[in-house]
């Protein structure tokens, strides 16, 4: 019987149906689509894939953004013959076809073995994250058929460098990879580079690194050669500096696959609120990079005190006095809703004591200015009911997903107990909300401690409350001590009775 020409050959790969409890995600991979709080306590072992995929779940249905952004707004087309919508890019959508229509593109693992397992092999993956959590999805919603998944294997390569070329390859290959996968992308390569055109010095044991300038014009190049297209040295930095965004809003960028030209101009603002502020909008409303551009103000002009001559003591004490001047300025100006976040989100994140107390007693003389009796009408001290206070909420709306926003709203009408019974719920139950409230409940701790050990503290200011069916059955409103307030409300847990007014001073 004579042979055919089939057209093809047998490779040395074959695809097999792998556990996916077997498989371990790769935390050096630039693409990350866990946010980060998750990514970590899977790297540390502390959950499972499957608990991490339920636990995203979880906050998705709790209406937080970025579970959303992730997963998409169409699960339930995950038990649906119809085809979902074709401009859904959400994990959603994917695991939608791989049910329809099977895994049509293998993922790539590497098999390794583990000191406490010996004699088992498990796997690392290389290329394929997103189909590998779509398969944990749809194993998660009871598809047994989907707990394996189909790989090519390979050995795990003794030059990591290898397995990073590949990542690479295949993010640059894809159009929709957001800047902040290819900033990573980037950053690896420069890293790579920084080392291999390093050059010994003759007679020394030293080696010389290559200048910034040679190393952005190599890096340029290297991108190329996955690409096809060489980047300038410029738009190397332009790149890397996204990775200056705090972890949580380098989540959003990803999830939204935001692009390097939207985020050009949220890297000039200058707190991390303006940016999280702007990136929110650029998502909600599909800005271009031109809108985005627009919406950030152009760079203050040169103050004319750079021309002041720093001869003497006194010229260098009045500039910096001017300054202080102007910057205490600029922050009253702003309102307390805008400056009290920005603080005390700081205190919360700085892990250095000294630093945290110096920014906490930053708020309190902000606060002291705001309220000073010098810089208004005199106030009148006195003892006020907790519960004819309203409580202050309106700065926590930047901290908190919209549903949960909507339900300290409602809660703010039943009182000021009711409202931080949720805020300390959520702080419990949700790690991404404990990590954004962690601002808010560090000088509220502080001065809860204070208060209840008889020490000093700043006494907050209180104004008659607007008529309103909002605030018809309180008297006063918060004018400054926001965090001094929740304090005298958290020490009212502990001892209802003891704690059942608030020493401030009243304006008219």
């Amino acid at each position: 019987m004579g042979s055919s020409d089939l057209g093809f050959s047998p490779t040395e790969h074959s695809i097999y149906e792998v556990d996916l409890n077997r498989i371990s995600p790769d935390f050096s991979q630039p693409r990350r689509f866990l946010p980060s709080d998750l990514r970590q306590r899977l790297s540390q072992g502390e959950i499972l894939p499957n608990e991490a995929m339920q636990e995203l779940l979880s906050r998705a249905e709790r209406g937080d953004k970025l579970a959303v952004l992730i997963l998409g707004d169409s699960g339930s087309n995950l038990d649906d013959d119809e085809d979902g919508p074709e401009d859904e890019k959400g994990l959603f959508a994917l695991a939608h076809s791989i049910k329809t229509v099977g895994l049509r593109q293998p993922i790539n693992v590497y098999s390794i073995t583990r000191p406490d397992s010996p004699g088992e092999t498990f796997y690392q993956l290389g290329e394929g994250e997103r189909r590998y959590w779509a398969h944990q999805l749809l194993a998660l919603q009871g598809n047994e058929k989907f707990a394996r998944i189909r790989c090519i294997i390979d050995a795990l390569p003794e030059d990591k460098a290898l397995i990073q070329r590949r990542q690479q390859a295949e993010n640059a290959a894809r159009q929709d990879l957001s800047a902040i996968a290819r900033a990573r992308s980037i950053e690896q390569i420069q890293e790579r580079l920084r080392l291999t055109m390093g050059t010994r010095v003759p007679g020394e044991t030293t080696i010389k690194l290559p200048s910034q300038r040679e190393l952005d014009a190599a890096v340029g190049q290297e991108v190329k050669t996955f690409t096809g297209r060489a980047i300038g040295g410029r738009m190397v930095r332009n790149y890397l500096r996204l990775l200056k965004l705090p972890a949580e809003l380098q989540d959003f960028v990803e999830a939204a696959q935001l692009t390097e030209k939207q985020l050009r101009p949220v890297m000039r603002l200058k707190t991390e609120a303006e940016q999280r502020q702007l990136i929110i909008q650029i998502i909600n409303q599909r800005l271009s990079g031109r809108d985005v551009l627009s919406k950030v103000a152009p760079t203050a002009p040169v103050s004319s005190l750079k021309q002041v001559k720093r001869t003497t003591v006194e010229q260098r004490l009045e500039k910096r006095l001017f300054q202080a001047a102007m910057t205490v300025h600029e922050i009253v100006a702003l309102g307390e809703d805008a400056y009290a976040a920005v603080v005390e989100s700081l205190a919360g994140r700085v892990s250095d004591e000294t630093t945290r107390d110096a920014l906490l007693k930053m708020r309190q003389l902000i606060d002291d200015l705001v309220g000073n009796p010098v810089l208004s009408d005199f106030g009148v001290y006195q003892d006020v009911p907790l519960d004819i206070i309203l409580p202050p909420i309106d700065y926590l709306q930047r901290s908190l997903p919209d549903v949960y926003w909507n339900q300290l709203k409602n809660a703010q009408a039943e009182g000021g107990r009711e409202a931080f019974r949720l805020l300390r719920q959520w702080k419990n139950d949700d790690p991404l909300v404990a990590n954004r409230l962690a601002g808010f409940f560090k000088p509220v701790d502080e001065f809860a401690k204070k208060i209840r050990a008889g020490e000093r503290v700043l006494i907050p200011g209180l104004e008659k409350a607007p008529d309103s069916k909002k605030s018809k059955k309180y008297m006063y409103q918060v004018t400054n001590g926001n965090a001094i307030y929740w304090a005298n409300i958290s020490l009212s847990f502990m001892d209802e009775d003891a704690y059942q007014t608030m020493r401030a001073e009243v304006f008219a």
